[in-house]
C-alpha cells in the first residue's frame, strides 16, 4: 500500500508545478505528517522533491529530474501508447505520431510478440462513423489555427437546423459526448461557444491573429454537462424487445422496467431536431408519454413522413 502511494505521489507531482501537503493528504487519505514521511522516502529513493515554504508553498519535483523508463511498467507503456494512437488516428497529427513512437521505444526491451498480443486485446479509435477526407482536412485546419492563434470562419448548422456563418477564435479542441467539438470565442455571439465538428462546413483560415482569452476549458465543459436543460423532462415508453438497444444508449438510472417488460425512460434533453431524430430512430418501438406537445410534434412528423410515401 505504501509503495503504491509513493508512486502515485510521484506521478501526481510530475504532472503539477506545486502541490501542498494538505492537498496530498486529502487526495491519498492520510495525515500531513504521513505525507512528510513519504516525501522523505521519495527523496531517499533518488527522486528530488523539494519543499517550498510559506502560505502558498508545497512540494514539487525539480525540473532537472527525468523519468527513467524503468519507472514505467510494460502495462503503463502499452496503455499510454494505445490511447495516444487512438488520438493520432483521429487528429492525423504528425506530432502525436512522433509521441507514440517515443513511448513505444521505451518498451523496446519487451518482445514484439508481447506487444502484438496485448494490442489484440485492446483497441481504441476516436474516429466517428463516416469519418472522411474532408473531415480530416477540417481537423487539420483547426489544429493550424489553434497552433498559430489565427481566427477561422465557417458555415455552421445548429441542432435546430439554423444555418449561419461564424468567425471564431479557436480555444480548445475537445472530444466529449462521443464526438469532437471546438470550443471557441464567437464574434457573432460575443461569447464562448461549443461547435460540433461534424456540423462545420467550408472552414477558412483567416489572417487575423488574436490573443487567447482566459478560460478554464475543463471547468467550462463540466459546467455544460451539469447545466439543467430548460423545459419538461421527456418520458418515453419502449417495447420490451428493445431493452438491449435502450440500455446501450441510456444510463441505468433513467430506466424503469415495468409490467410485461415495457421500459420507461425519463430524460432531460433539450427539445430540438436532434431529440426528434433520436425518438424517430426507434420506429414503432417507442411512444412519447409526455410532455403532450412533444407527443403531438412526433405525431405530426410521422404524418408528414407518411404523406411522402403515399
Amino acid at each position: 500500500m505504501k509503495i503504491d502511494r509513493l508512486l502515485s505521489i510521484v506521478v501526481h507531482l510530475l504532472s503539477r508545478d506545486l502541490v501542498s501537503a494538505s492537498d496530498l493528504a486529502g487526495r491519498f487519505g492520510v495525515t500531513v505528517r504521513t505525507i512528510q514521511r513519504d516525501v522523505d522516502a521519495i527523496n531517499a529513493a533518488g527522486i528530488p522533491v523539494t519543499a517550498i515554504h510559506g502560505p502558498s508553498g508545497g512540494y514539487k519535483i525539480l525540473d532537472t529530474f527525468r523519468l527513467d523508463r524503468q519507472f514505467l511498467t510494460f502495462d503503463d507503456l502499452f496503455f499510454i501508447s494505445t490511447a495516444l494512437q487512438g488520438i493520432a488516428d483521429s487528429l492525423d497529427s504528425p506530432g502525436v505520431e512522433k509521441t507514440v513512437d517515443k513511448i513505444r521505444s521505451l518498451g523496446a526491451r519487451h518482445p514484439p510478440r508481447e506487444l502484438q498480443s496485448r494490442a489484440e486485446r485492446l483497441y481504441i479509435d476516436f474516429r466517428s462513423l463516416g469519418y472522411s477526407a474532408h473531415r480530416r482536412s477540417h481537423m487539420e485546419l483547426i489544429q493550424r489555427a489553434l497552433a498559430t492563434n489565427r481566427c477561422i470562419s465557417f458555415a455552421y448548422t445548429n441542432s435546430r437546423l439554423e444555418e449561419s456563418r461564424r468567425v471564431v477564435e479557436p480555444h480548445t479542441l475537445a472530444f466529449k459526448w462521443y464526438s469532437w467539438y471546438l470550443l471557441a470565442w464567437c464574434h457573432v455571439r460575443g461569447d464562448f461557444r461549443l461547435f460540433r465538428l461534424s456540423r462545420i462546413r467550408d472552414p477558412q483560415l483567416g489572417h487575423e491573429v488574436f490573443r487567447r482569452r482566459p478560460l478554464d476549458a475543463q471547468k467550462y465543459l463540466d459546467a455544460l454537462m451539469a447545466m439543467a436543460p430548460t423545459g419538461e423532462p421527456v418520458v418515453l415508453r419502449f417495447r420490451p424487445e428493445l431493452r438491449v438497444l435502450v440500455e446501450d444508449y441510456f444510463t441505468l438510472g433513467e430506466i424503469v422496467v415495468g409490467e410485461g417488460g415495457w421500459i420507461t425512460v425519463t430524460i432531460d434533453f433539450p427539445e430540438d431536431n436532434w431529440l426528434y431524430g433520436m425518438i424517430l430512430s426507434y420506429g414503432n418501438g417507442v411512444e412519447v408519454v409526455s410532455p403532450a406537445h412533444l407527443r403531438s410534434k412526433i405525431a405530426d412528423i410521422c404524418e408528414k413522413n407518411l404523406q411522402i410515401y403515399r
